[in-house]
């Protein structure tokens, strides 16, 4: 069976043939290897030792106590400090920590665009009906320190278009 449960004699007329990927030597591979040809309705074949999991794991993870790939060690690796409150800038925009006297009023009004509340279908909180309410809101949330709430504020207008929050913050995983 190939890809998406399909026969590999019965791929779409569309398919488009590629190639496995691999190169003379890849993968642990002898020099004169070469890739096999798959399709986008394929998976490479048990038959691919390049594309077998096995043959992966070696190549680009280490393997923890249960056997499992967990990802290549960094050597020198410490844990690392929790990202600033403070102010980052870009070309095109700013962070700025959410501020509630700063930003709410810009923030409601950029959100106000959204006349059925379409940007919030994914989002635990919102829409708000009201600017109060919306700086309410963000009274609550601005001193958090996970989620971090940023404002996202263009550089060339300096209002806050947007907000972003750095969530589920983990120093001594580096994350």
């Amino acid at each position: 069976m190939g890809h998406m449960g399909l026969p590999v004699d019965r791929r779409p007329s569309d398919a488009t043939v590629l190639s496995c990927g691999v190169t003379a030597g890849g993968f642990g591979l002898p020099d004169n290897a070469s890739g096999h040809e798959v399709t986008n309705a394929q998976t490479p074949t048990a038959a691919c030792a390049c594309c077998r999991p096995s043959a992966m794991i070696g190549a680009m993870s280490d393997i923890n106590d249960l056997g499992q790939p967990v990802g290549e060690s960094v050597p020198g690796w410490s844990p690392r400090q929790a990202p600033p409150s403070e102010v980052l800038s870009g070309r095109w925009c700013r962070l700025e920590p959410l501020d509630p006297a700063r930003h709410a009023e810009d923030l409601f009004t950029a959100y106000a665009t959204d006349k059925t509340g379409r940007m919030w279908t994914y989002l635990p909180y919102g829409p708000f009906t009201s600017a109060a309410a919306y700086r309410d809101w963000v009274e609550q949330v601005a001193s958090h320190q996970d989620p971090l709430f940023f404002a996202v504020v263009e550089a060339a207008g300096d209002s806050a278009v947007g907000v972003l929050a750095l969530q589920r913050i983990e120093v001594a995983s580096g994350s």
